[in-house]
């Protein structure tokens, strides 16, 4: 009974936090999958405290690890969806409402540097070592 005092401060702590760089659970995170045609889906959702920016790097960092994991070192998006949710809460003294933000992207790996380049084309090597935490 005493440490239903406690639920409510860490229910209050654990929403407060941004969605930390993890395969996704209950605060959200990355998850990729692959497709029938060789590619993958690589998803990150970030919380109410995660902003776009973090969503994108996060998620540009779950596709440059996933590019190295599988012995490539170039990876090229092939399609890309970005997502804006709003979520409202409402209580009997009144509501309010959060954004949260989540990106989808569909890679190819590539088994060497493109001659042409193109802002779709990343090297995931060099992203890894330019945003290691």
């Amino acid at each position: 009974m005493r440490y239903l005092i406690f639920l409510p401060i860490f229910a209050l702590l654990f929403y407060s936090c941004s969605t930390p760089y993890q395969s996704a659970g209950f605060l959200g995170g990355y998850k990729d999958t692959l497709q029938p045609n060789g590619n993958y889906l690589v998803e990150f959702s970030g919380n109410a405290n995660t902003s776009k920016q973090v969503v994108t790097k996060y998620l540009l960092r779950r596709c440059s690890e996933l590019t190295i994991q599988k012995g490539f070192r170039y990876f090229e998006i092939v399609d890309q969806h970005d997502t804006h949710e709003t979520q409202n809460f409402y209580n009997p003294k009144g509501g309010y409402s959060t954004d949260a933000y989540a990106g989808k992207v569909e890679i190819k790996f590539l088994p060497e540097k493109p001659k042409t380049a193109s802002e779709s084309i990343y090297d995931a090597k060099l992203y890894l070592e330019m945003y290691e935490d």
